[in-house]
């Protein structure tokens, strides 16, 4: 129960105890059969935590938009929508190295750590300059001798995220890499509005509406270079709230 509740917490930011850390007879579950249901198959399927995860992001609730309802805006317990929140650090990271179509060396081959890896992977900090800094300021657990604990971790907000993404001359290496998504945009066939649907699927998961494929198309018109249109609206993609809150 205890693992299930701390699962479901981490997904929607509430336990169905709450808060996960408090199991007692003086806090009861706001849905008892819901805890007892995925209890009683984390158990019947040997305690496998792919399957409790799978379980839970395959149900409605998981999948609801993240618009509620009229009068149910405040309604946290009972799960009405899903609750809008920052992607945490080694998900941002990973999500803009697939946006970008580049990838970081950790630089720890001497731990005997493959070349490359994505940074969900990373059982600690590396030695790759930026990646711990987006690691650091976006909130990831030291994982230290000291800290050993998921709860550590930082998903807040701050001026030093919108910056990183804005303004880190790495952020633009990645954009601006010749192997990287842009170039390869640049070389491939098709037309314009075929390349911009491409950005925004690997940006926010989605095709881009009719007014938003109108105003990158004019944006590319109106830049210096072609090269330089596609790296703008990539720029802009990354720095949308959207690209950052998983929603």
């Amino acid at each position: 129960r205890a693992l299930v509740n701390r699962v479901w917490a981490h997904y929607f930011g509430r336990g169905i105890i709450d808060p996960p850390d408090n199991l007692s007879a003086f806090n009861p579950a706001t849905h008892p059969e819901l805890l007892k249901e995925l209890s009683e198959g984390f158990i019947k399927n040997k305690y496998d935590l792919r399957w409790l995860h799978r379980t839970i992001v395959n149900s409605r609730t998981y999948q609801q938009a993240n618009t509620p309802a009229k009068g149910a805006e405040a309604d946290r317990t009972h799960y009405a929508f899903f609750p809008l929140r920052r992607l945490p650090a080694e998900v941002m990271l990973d999500a803009l190295n697939y946006a970008t179509g580049t990838s970081e060396n950790m630089d720890m081959q001497y731990h005997y750590w493959p070349e490359k890896m994505t940074t969900v992977q990373v059982p600690f900090i590396p030695k790759n300059a930026f990646v711990t800094h987006v690691l650091e300021t976006y909130g990831r657990p030291q994982r230290n001798s000291a800290v050993q604990c998921d709860c550590e971790r930082d998903s807040g907000g701050s001026i030093f995220h919108v910056l990183t993404l804005a303004n880190h001359p790495r952020v633009w290496e990645k954009i601006k890499e010749p192997n990287g998504r842009v170039a390869k945009l640049l070389k491939a066939t098709g037309d314009e509005a075929s390349k911009i649907d491409e950005l925004f699927l690997a940006t926010v998961s989605r095709l881009p509406t009719a007014a938003e494929r109108e105003t990158c198309l004019q944006f590319l018109k109106d830049a210096d270079t072609l090269e330089k249109g596609y790296q703008g609206v990539l720029w802009s993609l990354l720095n949308t709230r959207e690209f950052l809150v998983q929603h």
